[in-house]
């Protein structure tokens, strides 16, 4: 299982979140040993991080982060994170906060990439963004369609592969598994 998630911090709709927004998603669980400074900052760890987790589980139903736990870590400038058997690693900076994460023992066993660009249907265009990047990085024939729940997979040389997406503002990404 895969996920991912992308907040635009450059987003003009994006609101300022404070301790009292945090509270509203924490766990009693979540810990994060060096924050940045910035509350907000690390508002969007948490939240990017909790979302690619309730992605990875593939579950239809509605998300709710206070009940997520994320334990996240700082080595040697990146930051990683778990919450029970999902691992993941989150890139932040000023413009984004980039959340994957996968039940696989590796992120190496997935392909993830993110996009900034903004497009009139953003649906529409991950998808070939995503089909492009998989038929350059495999050289196979690559579809996008749903499993039986209506969740996304990648057909890879006849082959499904779980497939998450995400999209905010001027950015895009997906995780795929290889």
């Amino acid at each position: 299982m895969v996920g991912i998630d992308i907040v635009d911090h450059l987003d003009p709709l994006l609101r300022m979140r404070d301790e009292r927004a945090f509270r509203l998603i924490r766990h009693p669980e979540d810990a994060n040993p060096s924050p940045p400074d910035n509350i907000e900052m690390n508002f969007w760890l948490f939240w990017a991080a909790k979302e690619s987790v309730f992605k990875n589980h593939r579950e239809l139903k509605r998300f709710d982060p206070k009940i997520i736990p994320i334990k996240i870590n700082r080595h040697e400038g990146a930051y990683h994170f778990q919450s029970e058997q999902v691992r993941g690693t989150i890139t932040q900076n000023h413009d984004f906060t980039l959340s994957v994460c996968s039940t696989l023992p590796s992120l190496d066993q997935t392909y993830y990439q993110y996009f900034n660009l903004l497009a009139q249907d953003q649906s529409l265009k991950i998808r070939e963004l995503t089909s492009h990047y998989l038929r350059s990085t495999t050289n196979s024939e690559v579809q996008i369609s749903r499993d039986h729940s209506g969740l996304p997979i990648a057909i890879i040389d006849s082959h499904p592969h779980k497939l998450t997406f995400t999209h905010h503002h001027r950015y895009m990404g997906f995780i795929c598994e290889k």
